[in-house]
């Protein structure tokens, strides 16, 4: 019997074209138990004698928001769920992993390497619980804008306020509809081992974050960084403004609207992303969000997260303004250039050069739709080898 579908994380049609194709045994979605290295352990274990069929697997659903120690380290959470493997002797033949972040089959071909299983059948993709399920065949524009910029900031997390100390830095709070409420964040805690785990490997490796909280040393300890926050600490203890269409699930089962009128009325939205200083790129509906709203953006994200989207067959905006931000190797330095370029935009005609901006918008919302019906069409392909 197949386990349910509805504690995967990913699209629904996703999901259920992996369980028509396979006859799924069990699935874990890492975040649903905080990427814990003893949970992934007792998950293998279940099934560590068990004779798997020829169409029988094991499903990780891999949504990487894990502590990473420095840019260079393996993702823990991936070291962890191939240990685990590897020590309960599970077939890795019938073990299957999709990935919210882009580019993990070297690492996870790495290390099944290293702990010398067969490799894993692994792919990265879009079509997450947070990709809509239905893109509107029409979006109406709206083309007076109102301000330079719009942002969304959620959790505070350490480069959503580095972006929002840039901002007050170089004086653009007065062009930006900023959406912003400083949350309390509890402080990293340490996981430990009890008793009844002495069996686990002395190696499983124990992050030092709780959910959502995951601060990356190298930012952290970025000099730049830490002065620039401490500059502007007490703004940051403010609220901007609050705004409840930001504040509404995204989750395509619920039909909820992707257009955002409060995007719409900037010439551009500034993107944060869910990770930031990270190693691998990865995208949420705060992407698509500004995709579907036929809004021009910028991120604040992982290294390269422009380039990804372009190899998707979107367009992006160097035609417009500076896009070098994409390729510098720190985040306070990819923030540093894009908030150089809102500058150089305060002072431009907004309506004009949207009137300009508007034919790569309305190309990118195109390419949106055709995105769903490709990758299920790729996926579909791949799952007939894994």
């Amino acid at each position: 019997m197949s386990v349910k579908r509805d504690r995967t994380g990913v699209h629904p049609e996703l999901s259920s074209m992996l369980f028509q194709q396979f006859n799924i045994i069990d699935s874990v979605y890492t975040p649903e138990i905080d990427h814990n290295p003893v949970n992934f352990y007792r998950f293998f274990q279940r099934h560590q004698d068990r004779v798997f069929g020829v169409n029988d697997r094991l499903v990780v659903f891999y949504c990487d928001f894990d502590y990473y120690p420095n840019l260079e380290s393996i993702p823990n959470t991936l070291y962890n769920i191939i240990k685990s493997i590897a020590y309960t002797n599970v077939s890795s033949d019938h073990v299957i992993i999709f990935s919210m972040t882009y580019d993990v089959e070297p690492l996870v071909h790495q290390l099944c390497n290293q702990f010398n299983i067969s490799k894993i059948s692994t792919t990265s993709t879009c079509l997450w619980h947070d990709f809509p399920a239905v893109v509107d065949s029409t979006v109406d524009i709206k083309h007076q804008k109102t301000n330079v910029f719009s942002t969304a900031i959620g959790v505070p997390r350490t480069h959503r306020q580095l972006l929002l100390a840039s901002i007050f830095d170089k004086k653009l709070q007065s062009f930006g509809a900023i959406n912003y409420r400083p949350d309390f964040v509890k402080p990293p805690t340490l996981q430990h081992r009890d008793a009844g785990d002495q069996q686990l490997p002395n190696d499983l490796t124990l992050r030092t974050t709780i959910p959502f909280s995951r601060i990356n040393e190298e930012l952290s300890h970025t000099v730049d960084s830490i002065q620039l926050a401490i500059q502007y600490q007490e703004q940051l203890k403010t609220p901007i403004i609050d705004i409840d269409e930001l504040s509404q699930p995204n989750n395509p089962s619920q039909g909820h609207s992707w257009c955002s009128q409060y995007l719409q009325h900037s010439l551009v939205h500034v993107i944060n992303e869910t990770v930031g200083q990270y190693p691998r790129v990865a995208f949420s509906e705060k992407t698509w969000r500004a995709i579907y709203s036929q809004s021009a953006f910028m991120i604040v994200g992982p290294q390269g997260s422009l380039k990804k989207l372009q190899s998707f067959g979107f367009r992006t905006f160097d035609e417009f303004w500076d896009e070098s931000y994409d390729s510098q190797p720190t985040m306070f330095e990819r923030i540093d250039r894009l908030t150089d370029s809102l500058s150089e935009l305060c002072y431009q005609n907004w309506n004009h050069l949207f009137e300009k901006i508007k034919p790569t918008v309305e190309y990118n919302f195109e390419t949106l739709k055709q995105l769903k019906p490709k990758e299920l069409e790729r996926i579909k392909d791949w799952l007939s080898n894994a």
